[in-house]
């Protein structure tokens, strides 16, 4: 695929979840759909998607398959293969052959519709 739009990775810091590992999910609200901030045992944590984790009791999960947290920087125009898809994100390679994850709407544009607030006509996301 090809992005529409530049993206800047949100963190330097890339996280490796085993397949199996018990972690602790918080509340802590996620600016993507579908994602829990998870924390490993050693401190580190990042937003997983929640179709890699199995729910336990006292917010503890299971990885269910290896997730890698890198996200790529990405140039408008810059070709990608998407590898694989969870939530609103993709798993890409870029031609060099790096991977990480980016976010749709660097690929697809978002929707948007005018609806009336009160007296104003407003854009809002669908």
């Amino acid at each position: 695929m090809i992005a529409l739009k530049d993206y800047r990775k949100s963190t330097d810091e890339n996280i490796f979840y085993e397949q199996d590992e018990i972690c602790i999910y918080t509340k802590k609200k996620s600016p993507w759909p579908g994602f829990r901030w998870c924390v490993k045992e050693n401190g580190k944590r990042a937003w997983v998607p929640i179709d890699y984790i199995e729910f336990g009791e006292d917010f503890h999960v299971k990885i269910k398959k290896d997730y890698y947290s890198g996200e790529l920087d990405i140039k408008t125009g810059e070709k990608l293969a998407i590898l694989e898809k969870s939530s609103s994100w993709y798993y890409c390679k870029n031609a060099i052959g790096e991977r990480g994850w980016v976010p749709g709407d660097v690929f697809f544009a978002r929707k948007e519709r005018k609806i009336k607030h009160g007296t104003k006509l407003v854009r809002k996301r669908i």
